[in-house]
């Protein structure tokens, strides 16, 4: 027998999905109480048909009221790693003030290129220095990334 496992959302809500092979489900009556309290009624209205609803459906649903939302500010899916790796363990001004250190220098081959000492001075700002410019290091040498 399957144990139901709850899952956090950014409502302040628990919802215990129903889980099968491939995608969770929500019950409908947590699901509507969840979303009474974001005051969409739109979406709550869209929604509140459902005997069951999947991750998918919110998503689609949501994607379909707000549009596309960037979520993260990143030219491409590399500069998208190295900011999450400096992001860990610190706030967002820091790593902005790493990001500007590395201006010009934000490609898996100038990465690369860079001693590991040396990047670890441009990302300071981020703390975990030294395990982040390894980190750094590690992701630039990903086949994919290294050309």
């Amino acid at each position: 027998m399957m144990k139901k496992r709850s899952v956090h959302v950014m409502f302040p809500v628990r919802v215990a999905p129903q889980y099968n092979a491939h995608s969770p489900r929500i019950n409908k009556t947590v699901l509507q109480t969840m979303l009474k309290t974001t005051t969409h009624n739109i979406i709550h209205n869209n929604l509140k048909a459902a005997v069951t609803t999947t991750f998918d459906d919110i998503f689609t649903l949501l994607q379909q009221h707000y549009g596309h939302l960037p979520w993260w500010p990143a030219g491409t899916e590399y500069e998208m790693m190295v900011g999450a790796i400096l992001t860990q363990n610190t706030n967002w001004k820091n790593v902005e003030k790493a990001l500007a250190n590395l201006a010009g220098k934000l490609t898996p081959q100038q990465i690369l290129a860079t001693p590991v000492d040396t990047l670890a001075q441009l990302i300071r700002s981020s703390g975990y220095y030294n395990q982040k410019a390894t980190k750094h290091h590690h992701l630039s040498a990903i086949p994919c990334f290294a050309g």
